[in-house]
Formats: C-alpha cells, sequence, structure tokens
C-alpha cells in the first residue's frame, strides 16, 4: 500500500510499489495531492489499470518504430503499413506524446491528409495504421483507451463495384487473347490463355493473387474442383509467394465448361507448374498484367473503363446472388474471413429481403 512521507524541505512524497514490486517515489508540494495520488495508485493496482508515470514521456514516433519491427505480416501488407508510416504519421506524430493524442488530433490528422490532396481511402488508411500503432500503447500500458477507434469517418471513395454479364465476360475474354495471335508469340512454348484467365476470374471468384498462384497440382479435374493454397502478390516489383489473405485454405468448384478447358490448358504441364503464368513461362506480375493487358482489353470490349480485375470477384458474387446461393455458400466460395465481411460488401444485392421480412411477419399475424 502507498504512504506518504513529510520531506525536508515541506514537499511530500509518495512512497509505493508498481504491479512488478518496484519501489517507486513522487513528490507533490500539498499534502492533498499526495494523498489523492496514493488513492489513485491504490485504486489502479486494484483494477489492473496502473501506468507507469514514466511513461507519459513516450511519443508516438517511439511507439511506431518498436511497433514496426514487431510486425509478422505479408510483404503485402507490410510494405502498406510502411508507407502510410513514412509518409503521414511521421512526420506528423512523431514528437508527440502518446497519452497528448485525442480522437480531434486522429481528426485533425486525417483532416491534414485530405487536405494534401489524398483521397479519403488514403486518409482512413493513414488512421487504420495509426490505430493499430495506438492499440499497441494500449497494450504496453502507456495509455488506457486508443483514441483512434470509433470515429465514424466517412467511407467515400471506395472503387465502386462494375458487375459483368456472362456476355461481357466472354467478350472481355476475346479482346484481351487477341493480340497473343499474332506472330510475336509464336516463339513462346507456351502463349498465355488471359482470356481464359479472366473466364476463370469470374466464375470462380479467386482473388487475383490466387489465380497467380495456383498449381497445375492443386486442379482436380475428376472433381472438377481447385484447391486454393497459395497467394502471389507483387511488392514494390519484387514477387512474393504467400498463404491466401485469411490465411485459410479452400475448395472452389468449376462449371463444367470450365473444367474442360482448365483440362486442355495444363495439359502435359507438370505439377509444379503455375496454371497461369506469363508469356515467358514465369509468373504473372499483377501490375503488368493490369496496365498492357487488361486495360486495353475492358476499352476494345466497350466496357467502363473503370472495370478492374478485382470486378470479376465481384461480377461472381453478384451471379451466386443471382442464382439464390446462401450467403455462407457466397462466403466459402470467395474465401471470405467470415460471412459478415460477405454481407457488408454484397448485402445491397441481395434482393427483397426486406419486403420478404414484412410478408412473413404479416402470415405469422394472420395465422395466430
Amino acid at each position: 500500500m502507498a504512504s506518504v512521507r513529510t520531506k525536508p524541505n515541506g514537499s511530500y512524497e509518495v512512497l509505493y510499489r508498481d504491479p512488478n514490486g518496484r519501489q517507486r517515489s513522487k513528490s507533490f508540494r500539498r499534502k492533498t495531492d499526495a494523498t489523492g495520488f496514493v488513492k489513485s495508485v491504490d485504486t489502479d493496482k486494484a483494477r489492473g489499470e496502473y501506468q507507469d508515470p514514466r511513461l507519459a514521456r513516450v511519443t508516438v514516433g517511439q511507439v511506431a518504430t518498436e511497433w514496426h519491427a514487431s510486425l509478422d505480416v505479408k510483404p503485402k501488407t507490410h510494405a502498406s503499413y510502411t508507407g502510410h508510416l513514412t509518409t503521414w504519421i511521421m512526420p506528423y506524430f512523431a514528437a508527440t506524446k502518446v497519452i497528448d493524442v485525442t480522437p480531434g488530433t486522429v481528426r485533425s490528422f486525417g483532416k491534414a491528409v485530405i487536405d494534401a490532396g489524398r483521397s479519403p481511402a488514403t486518409r482512413n488508411g493513414a488512421i487504420a495504421v495509426l490505430r493499430l500503432v495506438l492499440g499497441y500503447a494500449v497494450e504496453q500500458r502507456i495509455i488506457r483507451v486508443n483514441p483512434a477507434t470509433r470515429l465514424g469517418l466517412s467511407h467515400a471513395g471506395t472503387p465502386e463495384m462494375h458487375f459483368l454479364t456472362p456476355a461481357q465476360v466472354q467478350e472481355l475474354a476475346v479482346k484481351i487473347q487477341e493480340p497473343f495471335t499474332t506472330k510475336r508469340y509464336d516463339r513462346y512454348a507456351r502463349v498465355p490463355d488471359l482470356g481464359l484467365l479472366v473466364t476463370f476470374g469470374a466464375y470462380t471468384g479467386l482473388r487475383a493473387g490466387e489465380q497467380y498462384g495456383l498449381k497445375v497440382k492443386n486442379v482436380d479435374l475428376r472433381s472438377g474442383r481447385v484447391t486454393v493454397v497459395d497467394n502471389l502478390t507483387e511488392v514494390a516489383g519484387v514477387l512474393h509467394f504467400g498463404t491466401t489473405k485469411t490465411g485459410k485454405t479452400r475448395s472452389v468448384a468449376m462449371p463444367e465448361f470450365l473444367t474442360e478447358r482448365i483440362a486442355h490448358h495444363i495439359d502435359g504441364l507438370d505439377r509444379e507448374d503455375l496454371v497461369f503464368a506469363s508469356a515467358g513461362g514465369g509468373p504473372m506480375r499483377h501490375t503488368n498484367y493490369r496496365t498492357v493487358h487488361f486495360k486495353p482489353a475492358v476499352v476494345a470490349a466497350g466496357l467502363p473503363k473503370e472495370v478492374r480485375v478485382h470486378d470479376l470477384r465481384h461480377t461472381c458474387a453478384s451471379w451466386l446472388i443471382k442464382l439464390g446461393v446462401h450467403p455462407k455458400g457466397i462466403m466459402e466460395q470467395l474465401g471470405h474471413s467470415s460471412i459478415t465481411v460477405t454481407l457488408n460488401t454484397y448485402g445491397h444485392l441481395f434482393p427483397g429481403w426486406d419486403e420478404k421480412q414484412a410478408l412473413g411477419l404479416q402470415k405469422l399475424y394472420e395465422d395466430q
């Protein structure tokens, strides 16, 4: 238990031990302040909320550096965190004491990002990383509450989803493959079938990196299924093989026509070969695929120029919803971490849920 003693100079010193048993002291000019501190220390220790007063001097920069060094995430995520940290957080907060950061401070930081000409998405990303940094500060008991939570920031600026029809997917597949019919690619032993890649993305819903990382050994032609194990990403020009976004393996069924096309496509390949490879036979690079092949094909197919590779995944989800597939099935097909993600992303596409609910409740009332 903390105690107060009078020092020779007339001030008051509080003697106490922290939760680790180390002797601590703090001086006050007034006895009432000293006794108040005694009560707060004893209460905080009893509640498990004690905080070392010396931590009040710790800066966001110090915490961010320690947090960054402890990261154990995928290369793409690490690069994203590092970018926000070096571009936004450290220049703005490096010398700021962690205890001085408030929700208002975080909002001002977000405004500074917008004022610099960046999008709401960039602002939200920077604040998300700051939230992780301050969450680490909470874990280290530097602060009790994370001031970067529950800010209610707008998500304006999120790319619009585009949902294609089967005919549009077919046209896109034709246009993206047309350049490979020229003699330019005759010298390659394995001419890329990017048309099949487009079709595969729309009819399976795999993420782009999951398609690039798919190996022949993970294709079961007898059952018409692919096992999604690997994910191939490109970070700052460097390719990385890793697990899926959620870290989980899943099995995805293919329609019969797609199984037949995949069977023809991988005929003669080794088990360790990639199903979809570049013109040179190496791994696909998303940046090159998107800019050199996909975007020009989007224009050639007469689609909105904003259509992205990821919209093929959205397209698959929209088709499954129209077919009446249960959200749980869509979650498993797309590899979402939870059904909440599925419903938050595509809930607006499920037709007439509220009307059906109202009709059902009306029937319950009438049948009583």
